[in-house]
């Protein structure tokens, strides 16, 4: 309080002494004490009111939550920036733009401004420019002495940026050198390129072909370029070559940078890099070890362990191999021998020391046959390219007769197999031979925590933390992490879904960052819009320079391999929502902090989830793997209920032949576990409505109160009382619960009047349901001890099944003519054997017969004459009704017949009279009649 008041009042200009601050802690971020020589008095004349001191406070809020933007001349330099190591890859979007000519718009006088692109800095992702004149009338004072700025070419608007030499055609010309240009102003169509003759300033946009554009490689001319007879212009072809070495020339300056950078930053934490040291090694010279001499080349962070290329020992006479030591560790008892005198500057490193960190050099080639008698001036590109052609990448040592060279197939470095970090044992390079594999470095694999490389100590595998979301079919996806995500990595900040590593204290000072430039932002010209909102006028509000990066994105660049998003959505200068620190979720289950994006959350959705009105997110929110393990569980927990079995796998054809026709979404257990295995549930609430799908199916697909209807409810209820009220809890009802539901009231309703019906059927006289009313007594003989062997009139086929078969299908219907159990809707069932038969195979009229006629049916071996009760000795004497399919001997009919009729002949009780409605008949039409 007494710091706000201090600084209101000096505005004001009414204090009378200034009091002295005193110093505090580090830690402290939140309070100022202040100590007075005298009491502080403010001028009674004037008395601000409340408005005015909570307006200056919150100005002061605002100032103390911002700061200058970083420079990015010193964010490499070892403890000025966040960054603890160097990431660097020539050959990713940003690297490849190095070197290149680049052309700039200036929207304050509309000129363009042309430049050449000399660095890119990991930090603030910006790109150092060189202009060839001046720079852009709002950067003049940006500018250092060198006329360099550094750009933001992903969120600039009017670039244009050089990206190949070529060699460009156009009808009626000759060949010319030109360049490929890509723009944010004028994208050009698919097969086709924008190009700048050189030397000439004219521009075109040519189809992409060989018989248009070749490459542009030293001037090379092939035998497609030769067949133009037409004269190539030579000062155009000599500009193109300066132009060619000129790029090469910055890449290799950036390189030479870059590693100077890296073998800073190794040296952070010690003083052993570059140094000549002595020490004692126990491993040479059994039993008595031996002390020896060697200059230190790198360090790895992963093995915590120096690599030391060592001077010949004259106690051995030879020179030993170089190897990886731990010169921290009291054993070797570490001794430096050129120490730096107190107070002076430390020594820059040398060439050689740099060899180790060299990316992306690519220097002329080196003249004669590259012996030691012809070795260049140290300091000069030449130098360089017989050290990296001469000499191993890691000890820096010269290569002798005999040696074990292995050769990185991205970056062509050699080592020694034992300079390799980590170092690759003699068998394990063999496996490696054999196997065909090709080996990389560890500075050219990209971290998978941040899509970067890593100069300074390379990237190193580790294990897969058990949260972290790996595809288990990819077997070849694993976990590399540069030294800076390995620190985010052990302290919990990675995204679990993503493997992202995040940093909350750089996004919070990039933060801050873009409000001081919001604040401090220039004026643009014109004139004040009329209405604020109309965006397309020059009047009205002010039209400020955008700092901030739109939320779609320019200059997008491809994805590098193994991405799923565009690695600068999580740059913290980037307004791509749900990528960032500030669009994150915590995973109920780990605790880790997941981005909202890779959730696959939506800012509506997050926004409920944050208000606590989210369905699902709201009770529990889980990453992807906890997600995946929850989802296991709870499928697990499904299959321990599932007692019989019924929904342990898919519905096979043998099964349930028809059962696809019914079931339009098949569901079970089996498939469950391979999706949720897959990761292709969002979360655990699709577990349930996979659930509720693979219940609704065994309910609608068998008979309500049937053996496996009552499994399927019973089922259901457990699985909701054990399983989800338990693990489950975050998920809610699906968009299936309804249906179950209503499946199991409207049983309940048909067993209702199930039981309704039999009560009534009780308390009635039953009648046969041949006879009808007329029910006579009939004496039944005597049974017989063996049945008589009458074989069967209809054909009947012996089915033979697995006993696994058996087990599901032992309890359906089947045909006793075909042995089918599917068309279960078409079977008849004798009224006397029991037995079952599709219509179609019984040739039975099914469609036309009535419920009492489909109850009372007979199968062929079991008609009898429904008028005598008997079957007639000769069978070609009994008639059968085309709509019932009940049979009649020809003699007892009313009036009787001889043979029988043509055409179709149906039953009196078929039929009804169309006279009298059979009402003359009070017991129903006699069973003589026909029609």
């Amino acid at each position: 309080e007494l710091a706000r008041q201090w600084k209101r009042h000096k505005a004001q200009g009414k204090l009378k002494q200034k009091p002295k601050k005193k110093k505090a802690k580090k830690e402290t971020t939140t309070a100022t004490e202040y100590e007075e020589e005298e009491e502080v008095v403010p001028d009674a004349a004037h008395h601000p009111s409340e408005e005015e001191e909570e307006s200056e406070e919150e100005e002061m809020e605002e100032e103390d939550e911002m700061e200058p933007p970083t420079d990015p001349e010193t964010t490499l330099q070892p403890t000025w920036s966040h960054l603890t190591t160097v990431h660097w890859d020539p050959n990713s979007a940003a690297g490849l733009k190095v070197g290149w000519f680049v052309r700039v718009s200036d929207d304050k006088t509309g000129d363009w401004h042309d430049g050449r692109i000399l660095r890119y800095d990991p930090c603030t992702h910006k790109h150092k420019i060189q202009f060839t004149n001046n720079a852009r009338s709002y950067e003049k004072n940006l500018a250092d002495s060198d006329n360099c700025v550094w750009i933001h070419l992903r969120i600039e608007e009017g670039i244009q940026i050089a990206t190949q030499l070529v060699w460009a055609h156009v009808k009626g010309y000759a060949w010319w050198p030109a360049m490929v240009l890509e723009s944010d102003l004028h994208p050009v169509r698919d097969g086709y390129k924008s190009v700048e003759f050189i030397g000439s300033g004219e521009v075109a946009t040519l189809r992409v072909g060989p018989e248009t554009l070749r490459p542009f490689t030293k001037g090379h001319i092939d035998s497609i370029i030769a067949k133009n007879k037409k004269k190539r212009n030579t000062n155009a072809i000599q500009l193109a070559l300066d132009e060619e070495a000129t790029i090469q020339q910055v890449r290799n300056e950036a390189a030479r940078y870059y590693a100077q950078q890296a073998f800073a930053m190794s040296s952070l934490g010690h003083n052993y890099m570059g140094k000549k040291v002595q020490l004692f090694r126990s491993d040479v010279n059994y039993p008595y070890g031996e002390t020896v001499v060697g200059r230190v080349k790198q360090y790895s962070p992963a093995m915590g362990k120096w690599l030391v290329a060592y001077e010949y020992s004259d106690q051995a006479r030879k020179k030993y191999e170089a190897s990886w030591v731990n010169l921290k560790s009291k054993e070797h008892k570490v001794r430096i021998l050129d120490k730096a005198a107190k107070g002076s500057a430390p020594k820059p490193p040398k060439d050689l020391d740099l060899l180790p960190f060299l990316v992306g050099f690519h220097p002329p080639e080196a003249e004669g046959d590259g012996k030691k008698s012809d070795d260049p001036e140290e300091g000069t590109d030449e130098y360089l390219a017989q050290a990296m052609v001469q000499r191993c990448h890691g000890c820096t040592e010269y290569w002798k007769k005999g040696d074990t060279k292995i050769e990185c197939t991205l970056c062509q470095s050699s080592f020694h197999l034992g300079c390799t970090n980590p170092p690759l044992a003699p068998d394990a390079y063999q496996k490696l031979r054999k196997s065909g594999e090709p080996y990389v470095c560890s500075r050219c694999i990209p971290c998978k925590g941040c899509y970067q490389h890593d100069v300074a100590f390379g990237c190193h595998l580790h294990a897969p933390p058990p949260t972290l979301s790996i595809d288990e079919d990819d077997h070849e996806e694993k976990l590399h992490l540069c030294s800076m995500c390995t620190k985010a990595y052990g302290k919990g900040q990675f995204c679990p879904n993503c493997a992202h590593a995040w940093d909350d204290e750089h996004f919070q000072h990039v933060q801050r960052q873009i409000r001081w430039q919001q604040a401090h932002k220039p004026k643009k010209r014109g004139r004040k819009r009329k209405n604020p909102d109309d965006l397309s006028s020059n009047a009205g509000g002010l039209d400020w320079q955008n700092y901030t990066a739109p939320a779609v994105v320019q200059n997008e660049d491809p994805l590098p391999p193994g991405a799923k998003v565009n690695p600068h959505w999580y740059h913290a200068e980037t307004a791509q929502w749900g990528y960032t620190e500030v669009d994150m979720l915590t995973c109920d289950s780990c605790k880790l902090w997941v981005h909202a994006g890779c959730a696959e959350l939506d800012e509506e959705e997050y926004e409920e989830t944050s208000d606590g009105k989210h369905p699902i997110y709201s009770t529990e929110f889980l990453c992807k793997m906890c997600c995946k393990q929850r989802c296991l569980e709870l499928i697990q927990g499904m299959q321990h209920e599932d007692n019989m079995l019924l929904f342990a796998e898919p519905v096979s054809e043998k099964v349930a032949p028809n059962y696809l026709d019914v079931i339009k979404r098949p569901m079970d257990l089996q498939t469950m576990l391979v999706q949720a295995r897959k990761q292709n549930y969002k979360n655990y609430a699709w577990v349930r409505e996979m659930f509720e799908l693979m219940v609704l199916n065994a309910l609608t697909f068998n008979r309500p109160h049937s053996p496996f209807w009552k499994e399927a409810k019973r089922f259901y209820e457990a699985c909701l009382d054990n399983v989800f009220k338990s693990i489950g809890t975050a998920a809610p009802p699906g968009k299936y619960e309804d249906r179950i539901q209503a499946n199991f009231v409207k049983a309940e309703k048909a067993k209702k009047l199930e039981e309704d019906r039999v009560q009534e059927d009780k308390s009635t006289e039953k009648k046969d349901l041949v006879a009808g009313a007329k029910v006579s007594t009939v004496t039944l003989p005597s049974l017989r001890e063996k049945p008589v062997g009458v074989q069967s009139c209809v054909p009947s086929r012996e089915v033979k099944i697995k006993t696994t078969d058996a087990y599901f299908t032992s309890w359906m219907d089947t045909c006793y003519t075909c042995g089918s159990s599917g068309a279960s809707d078409t079977m008849l069932f004798c009224v006397d054997c029991g037995e079952a038969f599709h219509s179609f195979c019984a040739n039975a009229p099914i469609h036309s017969m009535e419920k009492s006629s489909a109850a009372g049916w007979r199968c062929p071996n079991c008609k009898v004459c429904e008028i005598t009760g008997v079957s007639p000795e000769d069978e070609q004497k009994m008639l059968f009704c085309e709509m019932c399919d009940r049979g009649f001997s020809l003699d007892k009919l009313d009036p009787p017949l001889s043979f029988a009729p043509p055409g179709i002949w149906v039953c009196g009780q078929c039929v009804d009279c169309k006279k009298c409605g059979n009402t003359l008949e009070p017991n129903g039409p006699k069973t003589t009649y026909w029609s």
